[in-house]
């Protein structure tokens, strides 16, 4: 079952932004969902950078998508992390 760092995980308390952290027996993935209304200040940008490489430090593939990705047009995202998932599987095998 995935693991997931929900609102109230350490490094997500700081700001009030989505996230979410997975662990499986394929790999580790971090997903970050970008929006303007709390990532639009420079302080928010550097809180956006430093758990991108918290998450790289721990290995884990990152991702950020923003709300246009999620919303508008979520296909290419979908299709982007099936490809991350189905290359980590093979990788696992």
């Amino acid at each position: 079952m995935p693991q997931f760092a929900g609102p109230n995980s350490p490094s997500r308390r700081r700001t009030s932004l989505p996230a979410a952290a997975t662990s499986t027996a394929a790999g580790r993935l971090t997903v970050e969902l970008d929006g303007y209304r709390y990532h639009g200040t420079r302080h928010a940008w550097e809180l956006d950078r430093q758990r991108e490489r918290e998450a790289r430090t721990r290995g884990d593939e990152f991702r950020r998508y923003t709300w246009f990705d999620v919303v508008e047009e979520p296909e290419p995202m979908l299709a982007d992390l099936r490809a991350l998932v189905s290359r980590q599987l093979q990788l696992a095998a």
